[in-house]
This record gives structure tokens, sequence and C-alpha cells, in this order.
């Protein structure tokens, strides 16, 4: 229905609003209105006359004209295109507002549409001056092609007058524009503004992954509901209509079955449970007293493009006649001036929702008024769109992706709460029950909670103003917007406005009474330093939902904490972070012993943490690319990773135990076919091969893959290297080592049912951790491996598992006495370095040291490097992503060497000024890559290869010719074999040509890594895509199949320091000096 919706939004609201300019007779145009309204509404205010012209007026405007080369009946023609762009506050910035394409668009009304949106930003509290922009053309009649070149060429005419920007004006869609048009205008200012990291949020209204926002859709008419809603549910405005409080059973009229209507429609049915009985568009109207069945009714339009004869409505082929039929609510969401002199004496409706900008002119709003008609106005009913805006441009601003942080959290621990009730009560909640306690909030979910919250606070603000000055609510939020800009403009202290002189007039009991929004802006006002601070953290506190969902709720505890609680917390805390001496001695003292609990983390850390909200932007304030290459950094990164902010992806920390895990309901397994070797295939080579069918895990949650992995079965080998490998693409290892120890624990009721096997999954436990500590002791660092040590004393010995507990001793004892040491008992004496006399000469360089020695030197260098890469470094694209970065120190730095290599193949050839020179070095060049090759370091060589390819050094015509034959067939051997490894499947076929010591080809792997990754989801059906683990596992087991065979050479320092310190040029220089070297056009004998 949405999708369906969405392809038809711009041909719907086209039809709608193609008479928006349209002018009554005898009636103010549309800016006129505004004028009328405002002016109305000063006179509440007791503002000074200046400022509020200058708040009325609009600040500036653009008005364009640029041609365009168009084809017309196959003639090409330049036409000349006219656009606007109106700014008409500048109170806050950035100015918001859409653009429009139309025949009718003008300057008069992109300056009414500009006001209207600054008071209605204003009205709702959203930081934005208003603006409004228009192309005068009919967009029905110009290609897809034409639209994005005059989009994109207006774009370049607001940039150039610096009229665009996220901190200056933000564009949104409007009549005749929508996501498309908005992606054209973000992608041609981010092409003119690479460096603005803010770009995405130069426009908002976006598609999803564009960067726009869940919710946008919706959000007008969402936020018409909303305003409707709060109005109907104060039981004075009920009681003077003669209805009942509250929307229920209302009979509710839409005129427009676009974005606006529907949604409003939807929402009035579905959660105000009110009942639409009618509905029209331009080209007639249904109606039927019993209800109309909204979502099946656009449906019906969508096929037959009219709403007329459907099923079981009265059509009504004047549109405007559906005003005048029966109903409570009426909600214009399409034209302007819908509501006039003509139409609105016939309106039966006692309520009107303002759906659409200006929908009932100066005379039908009289008119209405003179009913007791209650009309909730534009200004405020229609602000949905533009609140869920600035989320979206917030964000952008942010960069990130709200309701990410607090979800997985918040859905476990609702889960424990519901099952908790369901145990205590011994009811059993339904599905549907359990799906609307326990399921976080999503991205669409806050923006819904964020716009409901803000249209809840504005209009009991309206609703305030109107109590006191006994006016309508269009006049109270004309009144509370004015007031709000103009507390903006005083702000400004080169204004220096002060307030006319007033009039002794004596004040009643009522106009004493301050409204809460100007008491609050008062009273921020007088205290500057609680206004600053209340500005730098508007992003996060702006409103109160959004404040509920990521804030700590409060609690008024009475018992204190005694002291023995206090010695508890301290000791648990230092137990945990490992200082058992210190726990030792209070106990002593105290008397008090403590009783050890497998909890996540120190309880005395978690309450400290409870006091700070665990905002997921810690790492972007506090960290970036730069500051985690160094120590200072990767300090920070440790500590908050001690304090439990370990950034992830998608996947937060399972709080369920195993044991409370639903059995075998969630894992997802795919048949495989193994193919089984003939006993007799050595005799017979061309015996066939027998195949077997067997089940391997696709996807399954993290309960499950322990739970299967310590099955008291055997299992397989090959899953459980997998597994360890690549865990910590989807989580930590502290959280494994707590599901090993939940697993071990196995409660008293689930034994019986396991009887005989529980002494087994207790030694698979045992027996998963020894192969963990042995194969990646790396994992554990002094936090957890104190843990594990506490494991292994307090529970293994006390249940009998001495054996295997010492065991467990031993295998870390030997790690820990082996992470300095070098085994080098297996090696030959190297052999000789091949020195050069100069050796210590400080003017040494790569021309005095013999080729071989010099990839010697260039191969220990970059196996220093590759034996330490571990497997999490290649987990999740960490050497990209800036916030993962700091796991992967060692692959940035291999590879960073390895991308500068053909940089500096070339500037070493340049920097050579004679062809004699030239030619050594291209020839030394290649020599290196030859005894590279031959040292198996594939990285390196292939590397001056791509070197010796680059285009600086490719055309260097004479310098190539006067290179011996042998050398070139030795470069053109290297280049085929490089072209040929485009695969890692052809690599792997060489590797297993080769003998060890070997440096990987290590871009081939990276690229494998990426593909991975993009072809690849990491979770299926919300499971862990063991099935990716799978794939990851075969590229970074075979990349690291060679990093314990060492190179048995010599380090020449004098060497080395020279090779590490090698100059690179940038490659605009590289070119001016190869074209220096040799000119284009130059004959053999102009070149030296």
């Amino acid at each position: 229905m949405l999708s369906q919706l969405l392809k038809a939004k711009r041909t719907s609201f086209s039809s709608l609003a193609r008479c928006f300019t349209i002018k009554l007779p005898d009636e103010p145009s549309f800016l006129e209105q505004v004028g009328l309204y405002f002016d109305q509404a000063a006179k509440f205010t007791d503002l000074p006359q200046g400022l509020l012209k200058y708040i009325k007026g609009c600040n500036v405007v653009l008005s364009v004209k640029f041609p365009i080369q168009l084809t017309r009946n196959g003639h090409s023609d330049l036409h000349v295109i006219e656009a606007f762009r109106a700014q008409h506050s500048h109170h806050k910035l950035p100015t918001k507002g859409g653009i429009r394409y139309s025949d009718d668009v003008c300057q008069n009304e992109v300056e009414a549409l500009a006001s209207l949106m600054t008071f209605k930003c204003a009205c709702v509290d959203v930081p934005f001056g208003g603006g409004k922009g228009g192309i005068k053309i009919d967009h029905r009649k110009f290609t897809e092609e034409e639209l994005q070149r005059i989009t994109r060429r207006f774009t370049v005419e607001l940039l150039q007058k610096k009229f665009i920007g996220p901190a200056i004006d933000v564009p949104a869609p409007d009549y005749g524009t929508g996501p498309r048009e908005m992606g054209w205008i973000m992608n041609t200012y981010t092409a003119y503004n690479p460096d603005d990291i803010n770009g995405h949020g130069v426009v908002t209204g976006k598609g999803i992954r564009q960067g726009g926002i869940r919710g946008r859709a919706q959000a007008t008419g969402l936020g018409l509901y909303f305003a409707v809603r709060e109005t109907m549910n104060v039981e004075k405005n009920a009681r003077s209509l003669g209805l009942s409080v509250g929307l229920k059973d209302k009979k509710v009229i839409v005129t427009g079955l676009g974005n606006v209507g529907y949604w409003a429609a939807h929402f009035f049915n579905d959660l105000g449970k009110s009942k639409v009985v009618g509905v029209s568009e331009w080209n007639g109207a249904v109606y039927n007293p019993d209800g109309l069945d909204v979502e099946a009714l656009l449906e019906y339009k969508q096929k037959h493009g009219t709403l007329l004869n459907f099923p079981g409505a009265q059509n009504i082929p004047n549109p405007d006649d559906i005003m005048s039929m029966d109903c409570d609510i009426l909600l214009p969401c399409a034209l302007e001036a819908q509501i006039n002199r003509t139409t609105a004496p016939k309106i039966k409706a006692k309520v009107i929702g303002e759906g659409a900008n200006g929908p009932c002119t100066f005379e039908g709003d009289r008119i209405l008024n003179e009913k007791g008609c209650i009309i909730v106005p534009d200004l405020f009913a229609n602000a949905g769109g533009v609140t869920v805006s600035y989320f979206e441009w917030l964000k952008n601003l942010s960069h990130v992706r709200f309701g990410r942080m607090t979800k997985k959290h918040e859905e476990n621990s609702k889960s424990l709460l519901v099952e908790k009730l369901e145990n205590k009560f011994g009811k059993k909640f339904t599905d549907k029950e359990k799906k609307l306690i326990i399921q976080g909030a999503g991205e669409e979910d806050l923006v819904n909670s964020g716009l409901e919250s803000t249209m809840v606070d504005s209009f009991k603000q309206i609703e305030d103003i109107k109590n006191i000055q006994k006016i309508t609510y269009r006049m109270a939020a004309y009144i509370l917007s004015i007031k709000k800009i103009a507390l903006s403009y005083t702000d400004f202290s080169y204004l220096n406005i002060s307030k006319e002189k007033q009039t002794n007039k004596p004040k009643s009991k009522e106009t004493n009474h301050v409204p809460r929004n100007e008491w609050f802006s008062m009273v921020m006002k007088r205290n500057q330093g609680i206004q600053n601070l209340r500005e730098r953290v508007v992003p996060i506190s702006r409103t109160e939902s959004f404040g509920r969902i990521f804030g700590t709720k409060h609690e008024n505890i009475k018992d204190q904490l005694t002291h023995e609680i206090i010695l508890q917390l301290i000791m648990q805390h230092l137990s945990t972070v490992g200082y058992k001496k210190t726990k030792k001695i209070i106990q002593k003292d105290s008397g008090v012993q403590y009783i050890p609990r497998y909890l996540r983390d120190s309880r005395l850390q978690s309450l400290v943490r409870v006091a700070i909200k665990n905002v997921d932007t810690i790492w972007d304030q506090t960290l970036d690319s730069q500051t985690t290459q160094t120590d200072f950094g990767i300090g920070i990164v440790n500590l908050l990773s001690a304090l439990g902010y370990e950034r992830g992806e998608e996947f937060d920390e399972e709080l369920t135990s195993i044991w409370e895990e639903e059995q075998n309901t969630s894992i997802i397994y795919e048949e495989k076919s193994v193919k089984k070797e003939n006993p007799k295939e050595k005799e017979n080579e061309e015996e066939e091969k027998t195949e077997n069918v067997t089940k391997e895990i696709k996807a399954a949650s993290l309960n499950q893959l322990v739970e299967f992995l310590t099955h008291e079965t055997k299992p397989k080998v090959l899953w459980l290297k997998t597994f360890l490998m690549t865990y910590q693409s989807f989580t930590t290892p502290r959280i494994l080592l707590y599901k090993l120890i939940d697993r071990y624990n196995i409660p008293k009721e689930k034994q019986i049912l396991y009887q005989n096997r529980v002494q087994q999954i207790k030694l698979r436990v045992c027996n998963f951790l020894k192969f963990w500590i042995t194969d990646y002791f790396s994992d554990f660092n002094e936090k957890l491996l104190n843990e594990v040590q506490d494991f292994i004393e307090n529970t293994l010995i006390n249940d009998g598992f001495k054996g295997m507990a010492e065991n467990l001793k031993q295998v870390i004892e030997r790690n820990l006495n082996s992470c300095d040491s070098k085994d080098n008992s297996n090696f030959e004496d190297p052999p000789d370095a091949k020195l050069p006399k100069n050796i210590f000469s400080p003017k040494l360089s790569l021309f005095d040291v013999d080729p071989e020695e010099i990839a010697r030197q260039i191969t220990l260098i970059d196996f220093s490097l590759y034996k330490k890469i571990k497997a999490p470094e290649m987990m999740n694209l960490a050497w990209l992503k800036p916030q993962l970065k700091h796991r992967a120190q060692n692959l940035i730095a291999l590879n960073k060497r390895i991308n500068s290599i053909p940089m500096w193949t070339a500037t070493m050839i340049l920097k050579a000024p004679l062809l004699k020179n030239r030619t050594k070095m291209v020839s030394r060049m290649i020599s290196i890559a030859f005894h590279l090759r031959k040292l198996n370091n594939f990285s390196s060589c292939f590397a001056i290869i791509k070197g010796l390819s680059l285009a600086p050094i490719k055309r260097l015509k004479f310098t190539y010719e006067s290179i011996s034959k042998k050398t070139l067939d030795t470069f053109n051997s290297l280049a085929s074999e490089l072209n040929e490894l485009n695969t890692l499947n052809k690599y792997r076929d060489l590797l297993v040509k080769i003998n060890p010591p070997c440096i990987q080809y290590l871009q081939l792997y990276l690229s494998a890594l990426k593909k991975i990754e993009n072809n690849h989801d990491d979770y299926f059906n919300s499971l862990i895509n063991f099935k990716k683990r799978r794939l990851i596992y075969d590229v970074v087991n075979s990349f690291q199949r060679f990093q314990k065979a060492e190179y048995n050479f010599l380090s020449v320092y004098q060497i080395e320091s020279r090779i590490k310190a090698f100059p690179s040029l940038e490659e605009t220089i590289l070119i001016q000096k190869s074209l220096k070297c040799e000119p284009r056009r130059a004959k053999r004998e102009e070149i030296k």
C-alpha cells in the first residue's frame, strides 16, 4: 500500500494542488491573507512596531533565469527557465522550505509560503527560518533527463548565490518534486562541496538509502491526527460543540486522497477509531455514512484514476459538494482556498483540521468562526512534515541512525519482565501483546514519538494563549510564533531592541498570569549560562519522548546502602578487575566474605554507568581516524572498551540465558553436498566419487551456536574453528566467555532433563575454552583472563574437575610465557647479508645495495607486520571504518605500506635526471621484484610491478627501449602473472605449488572480504548469518596460513631504515617529472 502511494504521490498531488495560486474575487490573495492574520495577532503581543514589521516582511528573495538546451519535435532550442527562492526569516538558520515545480509559481507565492513556514517552524519549536522555492515549469511536460538538468542547474544557481547549504538553506519536496529531485540536488551540492561532511543534510525528504528518515512519508498526516486529537481531548471544546471527548466514532470527511489525505484518513481510522465517511479528489468524491475502507479506496483510485463508482459508496461528481455532507470533522488536505465565502456556509462539520496550506480563506475563516466551528489552523496542524524534516536534518548532521543504541537492550529487558509477569500471575500474553510490550524502538518509532511529543507540547502552549486571550486557535498559534521569533531577535545584541513605553493600564488577574512558554523564555533570558547549555544539548534532549527513550528512569530509593553492601560492591569490582590480594585483605579486615557472582560487569562500575547516558556518539566525540593511530588514542579505546562501550554494527549483547531461549525454534540449516573419496581412487583415478548430503548451519542465534559447539556429541572441528575465528564480527570475547559459563552452569531443573549428559556438556565447555585459549590467546585481556582464572579456581575445582582445571592453568601459563619469546630453534644459520662497502656511509643509497638484499630487507619489514595480523582485524571491514580501525592496526599498517610502494617505485625512477640512470633504476626495480617473487613476497612484488605500470613510468618510451631483453622478459613474466591472479581461487592454485615462508597477496584477500561483505548480510531473519562466517573463515584462514613460517635473514638496520623512509611524490608531480624527462614527441637524440 505504501509503495503504491509513494509511486503515485507526484501525480496525485499534482492533480490536487494545481490551483494553489487561486485568488478568489473580492478575497485577499494568500500572501495578503497571511499578512492579515499576522496583523491581527500582532495586536496581542505589545511588541515594537519596527520589530513587528521586520518579522512580517520577507528577508530576501532570489529570482533567477537560466538557459537550458531542450529538444522539442526534433528541434533543439534554448529555453529560458525562471525560478525563485525566498528566505523569509533569518532568526534561526538554516532556512527551510520546499521547492515546487509549477507553471503558476510566482514570487508572491513563494514569499507567502516562506512566511507561513517561518511561523509554522516557530510554532512547533523547530529551529529553522522559513523558506520556499519554485521553478516555473509544468513538470509533466519534461522528460526525466530534462528535469534532472533543470534541477541541477538551479542548484548551481543557488550555490553561486550562497542560497543553499546544511547551515544556510535546506530545500525539501513540494508540489511536483519528490525524493528523486532531492537526490539530484544533494548530489550536485556534494559534487561542488566534496569536503562538507554534512552534505547529506543539504536537503530533506530524501529516500532512505540517500540518508532520508523513516516516517517522513506519513509525517504530515500523522501530525494532523495528533493536532485534531489534542483539540478534541479538551473537554471544554467537545462540550461546546455538543460532541463527546476524543475522536472515537466521529464522522470524518477528507478532501484529497494524496499523501497527506491518505495518511490522515488512515490514522483517524486506525488510531482514532473514527469513521471516514467521505473522500474527494479533483474529479469527484464518494460518501458512505457507514464508513469507507480507506486502503481499498486508495487501491481503487490507483487502478481506475478516480474515486467515482467505488463499491458501496454514493457518487458526488462535484468534489466541492462533499464538504456539505453530514460529518463531525472536516480535513481539507488538497487545495488552497477550498473553504471560502461560497463553500463555508454549507459546511456541516464542527471541527476543521487544516491539512493543506491555506485551505481556508480569510472570509471562510470568519464565517466558520461565527458558526461556532473550531478550526485547527494549518500553521500548527500540518507542521508534522517540517518537524520530521528537522529530525532528518539532525540525523544527517549527527551521522547516526536513530533507534540503534538501546533497541536490543530494551527488548531483552522487557522480555525478561514479561516472563516474570507470566510466571507470577499464571497468565500468558498473546503474541500480539508480547510484540507490543517487547519490541524496541526503531527509527520510525522514534520519529513518530518525537513528532507526537512536539505536537502535544505545542498544542499546550497554543491552548494557554487561547484561554488567556479568549481568541481562536489560529490567532493563538500566530501570537505564539510571533513572540518566539521576537525573542530570538531580541537575543541579537546588534539589534538593541527595547520595548515601547507601556501604558499604565491596571492589570487584571488574567493578565498577571504568564503562560509557561513566556515564563520559560524569561527565565532563559535572565540566566544566559543555562540558555547556552540548553542550546548545546538541544539535539539530544529537545523532546520529552526522546528524553524518555535515551534517558535513565529515576526512582526514589528509601533504603540506604549498608556497610556490608558497600564492601560487597567494592570487593566485586576489585575481583572483576583482578585485584585479588586487595580482596583478601578487605575480607580479612572486615570479616565479610565475598560471594563470587558471574555478572556482565563490575556491579559498582555498572551503577556508576547508570548515571551516564550510553550515547553511541561517544566514539565520534572522542576519537577520529588519526587519534586511534596514537598511543593516547589506543589508550582511550582500551578505556572505553573496559567500560563496556564496545562498538558494533548491528548486534547488541544478548542477555537471554542459553537455558531460557526456546530450543530448536530459530536455527536455520541448509543441505550441502560433500564428495566422499572412494578408497579405490588411488588404484583407479577415473573412479567416480560418491556424494553425501550433510546439514550445515546457515543461521542461528548466539545462544544456539554456543550450544551446538558444546554439545555432548563431538561437534565438527571446522565449525569450532570458524566460530572462534569470526565470532568478533557479531559479539565480543567478554560476552562469549559469559555464554560459556552460562552453558556450564546448567540449572537444576534442566539437570533432571539432561541426566547423564550434564558432565559431558561441562567437559565440552572446558574443551571449547581450552581450544580458545590455545589458538586465540590474544583475545584475552587482563580483565578477561582474571575471570577465566576465577572460573577455574572457584568453579571447576569445586565441581571436581581438578584435572581439567590444571590442564587449563598450564595452557594459560604456557601462553603467558611464550608471548614475548621467539622460537628460532628450527632455523639454520641465516645466509650472509650482501652488504656494500659503504654500508656505514651517511650517503648510502639503494644504488649501492644488491637488489637481492633489498628484497630481503623489504620482506623482513613486510613479514613483521603480516605475522601480527589477527583474524578480528579482517572482520566487518574494520580497516575501512573509522570506529573500528583501532582493531586493525597491523592490517592498516601493512596495507598502507603496500599501497605506497607503487608511488615509491615511480618516484625512485623519475628522481634520476639522466636516461642511463633511469634505465638502471628501472632494471634495479625489476630485479628487486624478481627476487621478491623468489622469496614468495607477493604483496611487495606485485606492488612494484604496479608502480612500473603507472602512466608516468609506462610512457617512458626511450627508457624502456634501453633496458635489456632479459630484464624486459622478467618484467613481462611478472606482469603476466599479476594479471592472471585476478581471483582468489586462481591465487590459491598457485599457493599449492610453493613452499613457505610466504607473504600473501594482501590486496586480493581484502577484495575478497569486501565482496563477501557486500553480497552477504550479517544477519538472516535476525539470526547470525553463519554461512557468511564460513566464507570469511575460508579467506582469513588461507591468508594466515604462512604467518608462523618466518624468514631466516639478518636484519640490516642501515638498509632497513632507508627502505622505511623511502620518498614518495604525488601523482601530479610524477607526471610533470615524467614529461620533463621525456617530453611528448621528443626524439631520442633530445633525451639526455
